[in-house]
């Protein structure tokens, strides 16, 4: 059993940073409340399951319209933003469509921090673009390879 641990950065903190894409309905929000978004972060409430995070931030975010959208489908980490301007990161088993704006979508390396986080943990939200979330992503599937393989040795 020697030999088989995972790196500390795998398991959050207090405080868990979450890379975000922006999109694919971040012009429904003034650029105001985009900028807050990722400064001021937010914490995990207790509304909390398998379908989505509900997310409390000290000031709700402001769309440009009323927040709703017609229906479209729901990726595995985005972070919709119903009119009351509190988010919600959906989840594995989030519903396939829905009708609120999303203002971005978690990578998907940092997709297990949300399930290692509780109730009353901070977050704080990194902008990245989809060329550099890639990039992260293929690094990610690479160091699980070499995980993989030293526990082979092991």
């Amino acid at each position: 059993m020697e030999g088989r641990t995972l790196p500390k950065e795998l398991f959050p903190e207090k405080e868990t940073v979450l890379r975000v894409v922006l999109g694919p309905q971040d012009d429904c929000f003034p650029k105001e409340s985009i900028r807050r978004f990722f400064w001021y972060g937010a914490v995990f409430t207790e509304a909390f399951d398998r379908m989505g995070a509900r997310l409390r931030c000290e000031e709700p975010i402001r769309h440009i319209g009323d927040g709703n959208i017609i229906s479209d489908g729901i990726a595995f980490g985005s972070i919709q933003v119903p009119p009351n301007g509190q988010p919600i990161i959906m989840l594995a088993d989030r519903q396939g469509i829905g009708g609120y704006s999303k203002i971005g979508t978690v990578i998907t390396p940092d997709l297990s921090r949300i399930a290692q986080s509780r109730p009353g943990d901070r977050i704080r939200f990194l902008d990245m673009d989809i060329r550099t979330a890639q990039l992260v992503y293929v690094r990610e599937l690479h160091r699980f390879d070499e995980l993989e393989k030293r526990w082979r040795v092991a």
